[in-house]
This record gives C-alpha cells, structure tokens and sequence, in this order.
C-alpha cells in the first residue's frame, strides 16, 4: 500500500506531497495534474509511462531539469528520477538500484505487466484487442498455475496423435505456426512431385511387350560398333582438350617471355648503407641549417649594434677629443665585426649549398635502390599471378574400329526396336520405384500438417479452456464476465455485451470491479486507481477493499476529501 506521494517537476506538478490512506479521494478541476498522479506512480514503480511506452520527456516540467517521484510503500521509501537527457537513477530507501532488473526484485515487480494493469484505470481493453491472447495470457499468469503442456499431450493423445518431441507441448503459437508452414511447404513439394511423376508415367504409355529377339550376330556387331562410336567421341573430346592445353601453353610462354628475366636485386647491405648516407646527408643539412641560423641572429645584433654606436655618436671634445676617440674606436671595431661576419656569412652559404647538394644526391641514390627492390617486387608478384606452366597431356591413340561390317539400317532395326522397348521397360520402372517413395512421402508429410494442425488448434484453445475452469478463483466480477474461446482468446462482456458496448460510467464500475480481483490474484496491495468518477451518474460503486484512489473532477485546485 502506497501511504505517501511526492510528485516533483512531473507534468503540471512543480512539488506536490500527499498522505495517502487506504481510501483516499482526489478531487479538482480538469488540466490540474489528477491523472499525472496514476502516470507519476507507474514512472516511479516500473519507470514507463501507464499504457508501458517509454518515459516520455516533454512530461518534464518546464523550469526543470529532472523529473521525480517519491514513493512510501510498506514503509520502503522509494524514488525515481529523470532527466532531460534521459538519465535515471532508482533508490530504494537510499540505496541506488544499478539496474531494472535489482530494481524490480527487490521490490517484487517481475510482472510489470499485472502491475500496471492493477494500477492504471481502463488499461486491459488494449490487451482485449484482436485475439485477445495478451489478456488471457495475463490471467494464466495470475491464476493458479495448470500444467498446460501435459493438457495439450492429453488432447492430442486422444485424438489419436502423438508429439514428436515433449518440448512441442511446451512452444508458442508462434512456433508452431512455423512448423505448420514448413510441413505444408513439404507436403505440398512432395504433390507437386507425385503429379509430375504421375505425368511422366503416362507419357511412357502402358507396359508393352518386348520385340522379338535380333539375330545374335547382329546384335553382337551392334553392341561393338555402338561401343566403337563412343570410343570415338571420348577420343576427339580428348583431343579437343588436348588442343585447348597447346592454346594456354603457348598463351603462358608469350606472357612469360613478356615479363622477362627478374630485375637485379639490391643487396641488403646497399639498401642500408643508402639509407645511412641520406640520413647523414639529412643531419649534416640539418646542423648547416642551425648554424646559419645562429650566425643570423649574431649578425643582426652585430648590425644593431653597429647601428647603434654611429647614431649615438659624440661630437668633438673642445680640448683633448678623448671621448670621440673611444667612440672612434668602438665602431671600427663593431665595422669590423660585421665586415667579418660578412665574409663567415658567405662560407656558411657555400656549406650549405653542399650540405643540400649531398642530401639530394643521397636521397636520388636511395630513392634509385628502393625503385630497384620494388621493381623485384612486382616481377615477383607478375611471375606468382601467371603460375606453373601449363601441362600438356599426351595425345591419346585413335580407337580402331571392331571386326566386321557395320550393321545396316535393316539389321540396325529390330534390334533398336528391342533396345528401345528395354530401355523405355527401364524408365518406366524407375519412374514407378519414384512414384511409390514420392506418394509415401506425400503421406506422411500429409499426416505431419494434420498433426501439426491438432498442435496448433490446441496451443490456442487449451490455454483458454484451463483459464475458463480456473477462472472463479478471482472472485467476485460485479457486471463483469470473462469467455473463454479461440478467437477471441478471451472475451470481456459488461451486463452480458461486449465492453465497449457499455456507456462509460459502467465501464469505470467494470473496471473497478476487474481491477481488483486482478490484484487479489496478483496477491499484492496495489492501489486502484479509479479515474472519472464523476461519469458513474449515480450507479453503486463497488468497495473492493484495499488501497483506493478516487480522482473525481470538480471545480478547484486539486485537494484530498
């Protein structure tokens, strides 16, 4: 039982806390948040929204970063939140659930199914639609659990069938309705193949008697020479593909004279000792770099300082011109430098010139063993993609004809009359032998879709027939009443007509009246949540017991009475 709410940031709630009591009423205006309530509990309980789509975000509050609900249930302080970047964290009493799944047990919600069926109002017609199997599969899991399997054994058992396997009592409707389509796949090959059979047969005709027997001699000669023909076309087909093997032979030697004698390869060592240059080469260069650029920077100072002396020059001194003698003295000297390091410049330009000329040279050379070592490498390549030569076989000898003359058409007559009544005996049997395994294959195929059709029929139908006998243990169901079928699995009829024949205040009494008796199977005291109140007009109210939440619209903010 859920004795305290505390809705933050959620929908039109900015921070709402409510007490909870076994009976409690929430009463308000529309637009103020009162079905938001049912949504906030199951976000808090099963983190999805009451139909179980995921947690939509726009429900977070705007001003708001997250989104969070906190929960009392049987003392067990439970809390949930969302952000807008979908994060959530659980707790319960403190203590952070890592994932679903720890969550769910430990606070015994493996059915989130049941679980939202029980709390949010008017849920169950989405699992009535169509076959209705969603909801009757609910209820085979909240009523007393029946050995379904060996029902679906029985039943087949006693109409004369067999599973082929246990575990077949045990597969959905799904996978039987798999093995049923690919046992009609089979059978229907095998009738395709009993026609074709069939078709065959009588175009052979019916049985005919054999001719009478040729002159032995003459068969004997035509045996021989039939033997001889034979030889002779096995001989030119051996010399046609002796001629093919001449053709690549001769096409193998072109191509091989093509790629010519393999390139020279570069010793190791030369390979090494290029690299070696080009890499001396390249640091020589590097250090005729530096040093030009650190006699740069001396030069410069030098000029500056040059520079400087002339421009701060003194004039003459009246008596003894001492001071414009030092600085006399100080600019030759600082001339001098510059003139000298003019000269170093100079040098450093030529040892650069062939500090780079060597680089370029030992770069040119390796450059030319590399060229070298790749092109072994692509005549190694052409030679392994043309492969061994050809093998020519030996030209056979030609077969030399039997003794005797050939036999004549008169003489070639019966005996190819009696050869073909042999032959045409031959196939007729063989399509016969093909036609018996074709139809018995047909048969048992023909006897598996049967069986898999008595399997199928009972995976649907017994679920709801044990449903149907167990279906009182619920308990009371006011106008409610539950039909058990195929197709519909189960049907749900309010004063006797479908649900959504009623009007919808009796809809919220009959969904008052399923809800609880779900949670008495569910065996857990989850609160009903009981929305539009104010559409019963008059009609009883049933007093299910246990936690109930009444949300009645009525003007004013929302409140509890």
């Amino acid at each position: 039982m859920i004795r305290h709410l505390h809705v933050r940031g959620f929908g039109p709630h900015d921070d709402l806390s409510l007490p909870l009591e076994e009976r409690a009423e929430l009463v308000g205006a529309s637009e103020v948040g009162k079905s938001t309530l049912v949504e906030a509990v199951c976000f808090a309980l099963l983190g999805r929204a009451s139909d179980g789509s995921r947690f939509p975000r726009e429900w977070i509050r705007d001003g708001h970063e997250s989104a969070s609900v906190e929960l009392v249930v049987d003392g067990v302080a439970i809390r949930r939140t969302v952000d807008r970047q979908g994060q959530v964290v659980r707790t319960v009493d403190s203590e952070v659930m890592k994932s679903e799944r720890a969550f769910a047990e430990r606070l015994g919600l493996q059915d989130h199914e049941a679980v939202r069926t029980v709390l949010a109002p008017l849920q169950w017609p989405a699992l009535a639609q169509a076959n209705a199997r969603a909801l009757r599969d609910l209820l085979g899991r909240l009523l007393p659990p029946v050995d379904v399997a060996s029902a679906i054994a029985a039943r087949l058992q006693a109409a004369g069938l067999e599973l082929a396997d246990p575990a077949e009592a045990r597969l959905g409707e799904k996978a039987v309705s798999r093995l049923r389509r690919d046992a009609r796949s089979a059978r229907d090959r095998d009738q395709g193949r009993v026609e074709a059979l069939s078709e065959r047969l009588e175009a052979l005709g019916p049985e005919q008697a054999l001719p009478d027997a040729a002159d032995p001699d003459v068969l004997a000669r035509v045996e021989a020479w039939e033997a001889h023909d034979r030889a002779v076309a096995a001989h030119d087909a051996q010399v046609q593909t002796l001629e093919q093997a001449r053709a690549r032979a001769r096409a193998w030697e072109a191509r091989r004279a093509e790629l010519g004698d393999a390139p020279e390869v570069p010793d190791r060592s030369v390979l090494d000792q290029a690299q070696r240059a080009e890499r001396d080469a390249q640091a020589a260069l590097g250090a005729a770099r530096d040093a030009w650029r650190e006699l740069q920077d001396r030069y410069h100072q030098a000029v500056a300082r040059l520079k400087g002396l002339e421009k701060g020059k003194p004039g003459f001194c009246p008596t003894c011109g001492a001071e414009w003698d030092r600085a006399k003295r100080a600019i030759s000297r600082a001339r001098g430098l510059v003139e000298g390091m003019d000269l170093e410049r100079d040098g450093m330009v030529e040892r650069g010139r062939r500090a780079r000329e060597a680089h370029e040279q030992a770069a040119a050379a390796l450059r030319q063993v590399r060229e070298r070592a790749l092109e072994r490498q692509g005549w190694d390549r052409a030679l392994r993609a043309l492969g061994p030569a050809p093998v020519i076989p030996e030209v056979p000898a030609a077969p030399e004809p039997p003794a005797g003359v050939r036999p004549s058409a008169a003489e070639l007559g019966p005996a190819a009359a009696r050869g073909a009544a042999l032959q045409r005996r031959a196939d007729r049997e063989r399509v016969e032998t093909a036609l018996t395994d074709a139809k018995a294959a047909c048969s048992r195929a023909t006897a598996e879709c049967e069986r898999l059709d008595a399997l199928l029929a009972a995976v649907r139908e017994v679920p709801s027939e044990l449903a149907a006998q167990q279906i009182a243990t619920l308990g009371e169901l006011g106008p409610v009443s539950l039909h058990f079928g195929d197709n519909p699995a189960v049907e749900v009829r309010i004063d006797g007509r479908p649900w959504w024949l009623a009007s919808r205040g009796r809809q919220v009494v009959a969904d008052v009246w399923l809800r609880a008796a779900l949670r008495r199977a569910l065996g857990r005291d989850w609160p009903l949540f009981v929305d539009n109140v104010q559409d019963v007009a008059g009609q009883p109210l049933p007093e299910p017991g246990g936690s109930t939440v009444w949300l009645r619209t009525a003007d004013g903010p929302l409140r509890a009475e």
